[in-house]
C-alpha cells in the first residue's frame, strides 16, 4: 500500500493503522517492519499491514487454507477508509487498485473483494479468506 498526499506523513498513517487495530481488531494489526516513509520530508507511506498473531482478528488464510499473519481484505479496507476520512486528498495505491479520495475508494474498493488469491482450478476471493463476520466496512 502506498499513501501519498499533501500533509500525510508516515507517522500519521502509522498512527491511523494502530488506532484501527485497537478499535476493530483487538490490537492485532500492525505495521510490517518493511514499511518506510516516501517522498521529501517523510511525507507518504509505503508498506504493508500484518497481524501480530495469524489466529487473531483481521488476518486471513492463504488460498490453500494455511493461516498466516496477512491482513485481511476488511482490515485493509478499514485502514484505507480511516486514512481517507482523515486526509481527503490522499491517494492510496495497492497492487489491485488506486483510490483517489473517499469517492474513489467507495466506488472501487467493494469490487476488489472478488480478487482471486487462489488458482484457476480452486479460486478463492480475497474477502472470503478471512474470518470476519461481516463484509460491511462501515462497522
Amino acid at each position: 500500500m502506498y499513501v501519498r498526499g499533501s500533509g500525510v506523513t508516515f507517522d500519521q498513517v502509522t498512527k491511523i493503522i494502530n488506532t484501527v487495530s485497537a478499535d476493530k481488531y483487538s490490537d492485532n494489526i500492525r505495521v510490517h517492519a518493511d514499511a518506510a516513509p516516501i517522498g521529501k520530508g517523510g511525507y507518504g507511506y509505503r508498506g504493508r499491514i500484518i497481524g501480530r498473531s495469524s489466529d487473531g482478528a483481521g488476518t486471513r488464510t492463504s488460498a490453500t487454507g494455511r493461516r498466516g499473519p496477512w491482513a485481511c481484505w476488511h482490515a485493509y479496507g478499514h485502514v484505507m477508509r480511516a486514512i481517507l476520512e482523515t486526509y481527503p486528498h490522499a491517494v492510496i495505491s495497492t497492487a489491485v487498485a488506486r483510490y483517489e479520495g473517499m469517492a474513489g475508494f467507495l466506488s472501487t474498493y467493494p469490487e476488489t473483494a472478488e480478487h482471486n488469491i487462489g488458482s484457476m482450478a480452486q479460486p478463492l476471493c480475497v474477502a472470503d479468506a478471512c474470518q470476519c463476520e461481516s463484509d460491511d466496512l462501515d462497522e
